[in-house]
């Protein structure tokens, strides 16, 4: 096996340890099997995956409808994507949707993409590189758009 197929092996969410004791020469033989199958379950199935995330769009686009109506911005869209519309300061949107294949909801927003995952434990998509949930990267965002804190 090539390095570079040793490394997608290792990589592949849908790795399955087989049954092959831990002293044969396999790209997975050096993992502990319980970490293989703890990685090859980590990704939501699709249903649960769309599941969560019209939940999340569904509370995200209350919320930000009624700061919108507030603050002088609209909220466009349905279950498969949102978009926020600035036209003071400065005119600008922000486009939140789902990835399904990789099981992230995107944010593009400030010229910047926000990829959040789903966190099991805090019950919530969360962007990995700062810890925040999908309503405080929204609420930060915006804020930064509008020069005034914003908390959704």
């Amino acid at each position: 096996m090539s390095h570079i197929s040793r490394i997608a092996a290792l990589t592949s969410p849908y790795l399955i340890t087989s049954s092959l004791p831990y002293f044969v020469s396999s790209p997975t033989a050096h993992y502990p099997r319980f970490t293989l199958f703890m990685y090859a379950n980590c990704m939501l199935d699709e249903k649960d995956f769309q599941r969560k995330a019209d939940a999340a769009f569904e509370d995200l686009k209350r919320r930000m409808l009624t700061a919108g109506d507030e603050l002088g911005f609209d909220v466009e869209g349905e279950s498969g994507k949102l978009e926020v519309l600035f036209e003071e300061p400065e005119e600008a949107k922000f486009v939140i949707s789902p990835n399904t294949p990789v099981r992230e909801i995107w944010v593009s927003a400030l010229s910047t993409s926000f990829k959040l995952g789903w966190n099991e434990s805090r019950n919530a998509f969360v962007h990995e590189k700062t810890g925040e949930d999908l309503l405080a990267v929204m609420s930060r965002v915006i804020s930064q758009q509008l020069g005034a804190q914003v908390t959704l």
